[in-house]
């Protein structure tokens, strides 16, 4: 069974020799700056993604149109395009993920863990993949025929070896990948994929924004079981990396969302170590104000700058407002949590 260790102490993970190595002058970061170059230009350079989930930023050719956009390839033609060329033979070859794939990997912030993630004495767990007998690790392909065809379970083995199923209920099984993130520092990632075993419900609008509530939700901590702390996460502690549309059940392969998940653990570096979330992001306007980085992209997805967007507007509301907002937004997410008959608490407090 999973389990987790010293939560909610520090955001910060230790090297895997068990040191913190707090300060830049150890560590070699320029690959990690490199990144967070990359991720600042909106459609235009690409990372790799090396078999184990290692980030290798650079600029690779132009990216395929971005999700939901007028003149996107077919699904197939896409991912060939994107790497098929790359499929590593004998684990050392890279893939490309596209650039605007990524622009969703800083997600709405609805609440960050300390904000807003119920206690596991306030929310009965009513779904999920919950209070069920912990299993064997096996393989994802275990799941069956029709999601591995559906999800592409053996390419997903391919690109994450770790990919395992840890503990399975009656709705849900919950996969563990180990992801390496950026190679030149000590610090590795563990993702827990709660993955529906049958066709989620349709879901429905959440007023008073457009959000969502993910099918497949996924919960990010470092190699040491620290969960990474970050403002774009939802109620439920999962980590919110891609917007709706971006990432659909039954068109995309789950390594794409396991590669969206590991560049969000890279911009969880970027900011602890450069104090900036590199790309273009989604959060409330009272997330945006209490953090007041003017200097990043707009709290609304475009690629302009907070100053020159949307914070004139936002600095006129009061903070009741802005507050009020922000909770309804927390509340919608977790009603639809509870109307699709899930957990509203993350594995590890089920």
């Amino acid at each position: 069974m999973e389990t987790e260790t010293n939560t909610n102490t520090r955001s910060f993970p230790t090297s895997q020799s068990g040191s913190v190595a707090s300060r830049p002058a150890e560590l070699d970061l320029e690959p990690l700056r490199a990144f967070g170059v990359a991720a600042d230009v909106p459609d235009g350079p690409m990372v790799r993604i090396d078999t184990g989930g290692f980030i290798i930023p650079g600029h690779v050719p132009a990216p395929q149109s971005r999700p939901g956009k007028k003149g996107r390839h077919s699904h197939a033609e896409e991912r060939l395009a994107g790497r098929e060329e790359a499929r590593p033979a004998s684990g050392s070859g890279h893939r490309a993920l596209d650039r605007s794939q990524t622009r969703g990997s800083t997600g709405q912030a609805l609440g960050s863990t300390e904000q807003a993630r119920p206690s596991a004495s306030g929310a009965v767990p009513t779904g999920g993949a919950g209070p069920a007998t912990p299993e064997a690790r096996s393989s994802p392909q275990t799941l069956g025929r029709r999601l591995s065809e559906l999800l592409k379970l053996e390419e997903l083995e391919r690109y994450y070896p770790s990919s395992s199923i840890v503990r399975c209920s009656s709705g849900f099984a919950l996969m563990g990948i180990d992801v390496g993130v950026i190679r030149s520092l000590p610090y590795r990632g563990r993702l827990l994929l709660e993955i529906p075993l049958s066709d989620p419900p349709a879901p429905v609008a959440l007023p008073p924004s457009p959000d969502f509530v993910p099918i497949v939700r996924v919960w990010a901590r470092w190699n040491d079981g620290i969960r990474p702390t970050a403002d774009h996460m939802y109620p439920d502690a999962s980590i919110c990396t891609y917007m709706k549309g971006e990432w659909i059940w039954g068109r995309d392969p789950l390594h794409v969302l396991v590669d969206w998940s590991t560049c969000w653990l890279a911009k969880t570096l970027h900011l602890e170590f450069f104090n900036r979330w590199p790309g273009p992001q989604h959060c409330s306007p009272w997330v945006a104000m209490r953090r007041k980085m003017l200097q990043e992209y707009c709290r609304c997805g475009e690629p302009k700058r907070y100053q020159e967007c949307h914070y004139p507007e936002d600095r006129q509301r009061t903070p009741y407002a802005l507050v009020c907002e922000h909770w309804a937004g927390a509340t919608a997410y977790l009603r639809e949590v509870r109307r699709r008959g899930w957990s509203t608490t993350p594995p590890w407090e089920r």
